[in-house]
């Protein structure tokens, strides 16, 4: 669903339009100005915008648009990382190329509206993958780098995986192997060594999210230990 289709959208009349390009947008003043401290300005500013109803956006993409619209009204967060709707999300997604820099392109989305309260959310969707990837035996290369690196800017911005969920995917990545697709699956290696590169790789580590990660490989550790 996106959020044309959702009942805050449907209930009453669009009464601002917002411009992307050769994109007219319709929406409500009373969704996007609500959470928005960019919109409440704009709309309430006295000037050209604030009269003419109409927002001209420069320095956002559309499919960034989207989705911050998307959020603005209560669709749910499947949609999130792919403006195709009809394509359910997976945690694999996550291993897209380009998956790093697209949430990182989101996030400047929502703190160019002013928009707090994002990554919240974002942090309990993550989670919910972490919980699926639990009895896994491989993964896709590149899956690590991408995991440890949106991990560790959700930490960086104030947000905490719950350890539990932490537990889960540090026990799949001990366990598992990361492969490569030439035709069909071909091991690789061991997913933990993909894992340590990837913490070594970061540019600007955040200490609670190492901490977080070694209080799981401990406990790991020691369970393995006493089996």
């Amino acid at each position: 669903m996106e959020f044309k289709e959702s009942p805050l959208y449907l209930y009453s009349k669009p009464d601002v339009t917002l411009v992307v390009g050769e994109e007219q947008i319709e929406v409500h003043e009373n969704v996007i100005a609500v959470y928005s401290g960019f919109f409440k300005a704009a709309l309430n500013s006295g000037f050209k915008e604030s009269h003419e109803r109409r927002i001209e956006i420069h320095d956002i993409e559309l499919e960034n648009l989207t989705v911050v619209l998307n959020w603005l009204y209560r669709v749910p967060l499947t949609p999130l990382f792919n403006p195709d709707t009809s394509t359910r999300e997976s945690f694999y997604t996550l291993n897209s190329p380009n998956m790093v820099q697209r949430l990182a392109d989101i996030h400047q989305a929502f703190d160019y509206f002013h928009i707090k309260g994002f990554e919240l959310p974002l942090t309990r969707f993550i989670e919910s993958q972490f919980r699926e990837v639990g009895g896994q035996d491989r993964f896709v290369e590149g899956l690590c780098k991408n995991v440890v690196t949106i991990s560790n800017n959700l930490y960086k911005n104030g947000y905490n995986i719950d350890q539990a969920y932490l537990d889960i995917l540090i026990k799949a990545f001990f366990s598992a192997r990361t492969c490569t697709a030439k035709g069909h699956m071909h091991i690789k290696g061991s997913c933990m060594t993909e894992l340590k590169d990837a913490l070594n790789g970061l540019p600007d580590p955040d200490a609670k999210f190492f901490k977080a990660v070694f209080t799981s490989m401990a406990s790991i550790l020691v369970s393995y230990a006493r089996q």
